[in-house]
């Protein structure tokens, strides 16, 4: 698990439907990822694991000096591990255009992806699906 991972340890969102602990949110992203990638190959849940690692140090500086929020790396982690689920065209690996279909998944089924939970963090930054949605079109 990496540090980035470990630092949302005890942060917790306050929603409607209640608090939502975002370190164990994002560790059942992982399990559910797992699946949702399981037929991928290269750009299946392997990749997502080097990129959470590269991740991790690439913000290593940014976690030391207070720099990244909470809400922040949340959103990372969820964009590390949904960015390719749209390589699966109709059962067959499709690279053309996945990043689209990535983020009409996520946008057209938020209660499968998780997402259906969480409102906009206090009106000033994208709700946690559009801004996965937005990395996953953008990646």
């Amino acid at each position: 698990m990496s540090e980035l991972h470990n630092s949302l340890k005890g942060v917790k969102s306050n929603l409607d439907c209640g608090d939502v602990d975002l370190f164990k949110h994002i560790k059942k992203i992982k399990k559910d990822a797992k699946i949702y990638l399981a037929h991928l190959g290269k750009n299946g849940y392997e990749h997502s694991v080097r990129l959470e690692q590269y991740l991790d140090s690439l913000t290593q500086k940014l976690r030391v000096q207070s720099r990244i929020s909470a809400d922040e790396i949340f959103i990372l982690l969820y964009a590390v591990y949904l960015h390719d689920i749209g390589y699966d065209k109709n059962g067959h690996i499709e690279s053309s255009g996945h990043q689209k279909r990535s983020q009409e998944y996520i946008f057209n089924d938020l209660a499968k992806y998780s997402f259906d939970i969480f409102p906009p963090f206090k009106g000033n930054i994208p709700r946690v699906a559009e801004a996965v949605g937005i990395v996953c079109k953008g990646h």
